[in-house]
């Protein structure tokens, strides 16, 4: 498997967009996550509006990132629902996708690097099911990739 590798990007109007790529990941390939697939270390960053979080140290799971896919794929098809995108324990980056109607959707959500601080990004960016496929072509690449 070659590092640094994409694990998603979820893209919105005017290039706002919530993007992952992992860094490392442990485990891999006989271990797992308590929240499925594998621990991963990423790099994100996050610009919605005027604001931009970015950070090299953010730990997430394989299963959360092919979880968030499978709602975000019900939300792709219908036109409807929310795609939730979070950590069983961990809060450090917390989102959903919910659909408003005509096509359109809200990526509302919040991203704190370090728990043990109050520094913390509230972010809300408009998108649409034209930039949702995109996003979950990254994750099934991701799958193929991690289950190979």
């Amino acid at each position: 498997m070659k590092l640094p590798m994409k694990a998603f990007s979820i893209y919105g109007y005017n290039g706002e967009n919530i993007s992952i790529t992992i860094e490392e990941v442990f485990g891999y390939p006989d271990g797992s996550s308590y929240d499925g697939g594998y621990d991963v270390k990423c790099s994100i960053k996050i610009k919605a509006g005027g604001y931009t979080a970015t950070s090299s140290d953010f730990y997430t799971a394989t299963g959360t990132i092919f979880r968030f896919e499978e709602d975000l794929k019900k939300c792709y098809e219908s036109l409807k629902g929310i795609a939730k995108y979070e950590m069983w324990l961990e809060k450090n980056l917390s989102f959903n996708v919910t659909m408003t109607g005509k096509g359109h959707g809200i990526i509302c959500g919040t991203f704190q690097e370090l728990m043990c601080r109050d520094n913390i990004l509230k972010f809300e960016i408009e998108t649409d099911q034209s930039f949702l496929k995109d996003t979950i072509e990254d994750i099934e690449q991701l799958k193929n990739i991690i289950n190979n």
